[in-house]
């Protein structure tokens, strides 16, 4: 029996953010496979260039099997690639600077960057057209995690309750001197937010006005409310 999605949108936008996710991890590989490429053609090339340099200057003798060895080794890693030098002329450095391409892979990656943008601009497409939507589609969990939320508070303001109760039991033997008179902070010393008033968790300017009596807004943030009502809505 084929079971119903009770939040479609959401789903959809999961499945916008995988292919995105998707997208760029292709990206990443296709930029790794071209920097190999680009080192595995210099590396040779470079060799091959330091043959010739060392016979040049006259440290070396030619060395037929070393020369057919180096330049297979580049005609090798130059089989999808495009090679270009600049003289020592031309560069600063005064020697010869080997630059590489390959269009295969750099016309994939373009076109795998395209398809990463062409995806985000999808998503923002998709958000803009369906926000009061999926608004309405998040308000009802962050109804269900609010109550959640307040339920284990209850649980722990108990659980606090009997420690402290427990750790006052020592007050008559910290009395006598002999165990010193330290005792530790109660875990739950730092809590600020006691049950009952776990906020909704979802954009200040969304919660009804009846869910923010006697509780300031966060430091920083205004509550200027948006017209639509989500949580009334979905009750």
């Amino acid at each position: 029996m084929k079971t119903t999605d009770k939040y479609p949108l959401l789903t959809q936008l999961r499945k916008y953010k995988r292919a995105i996710e998707h997208a760029r991890e292709k990206v990443t590989e296709l930029e790794a496979e071209n920097r190999s490429a680009q080192r595995a053609v210099q590396s040779k090339a470079a060799a091959l260039s330091d043959y010739y340099s060392s016979i040049g200057a006259g440290t070396r003798k030619p060395d037929a099997a070393e020369e057919a060895r180096l330049r297979d080794g580049v005609t090798e890693a130059q089989a999808d690639t495009v090679v270009s030098y600049s003289q020592p002329w031309q560069d600063e450095s005064g020697k010869t600077t080997i630059s590489t391409s390959n269009p295969r892979i750099e016309g994939m990656l373009a076109g795998a960057r395209e398809r990463v943008e062409r995806l985000e601009e999808k998503l923002r497409a998709f958000k803009a057209q369906r926000f009061d939507d999926l608004a309405a589609e998040i308000t009802p969990q962050a109804k269900a995690a609010q109550e959640q939320m307040n339920s284990a508070l209850t649980t722990l303001a108990v659980a606090d309750e009997e420690w402290r109760r427990v750790s006052s039991l020592w007050k008559p033997l910290l009395a006598t001197g002999r165990l010193g008179d330290a005792m530790p902070d109660g875990p739950l010393d730092g809590l600020r937010t006691m049950p009952g008033e776990c906020p909704l968790p979802m954009p200040v300017s969304l919660i009804p006005e009846s869910e923010l009596e006697d509780k300031p807004p966060p430091r920083g943030k205004s509550r200027t409310r948006r017209r639509v009502d989500y949580v009334n809505n979905a009750a």
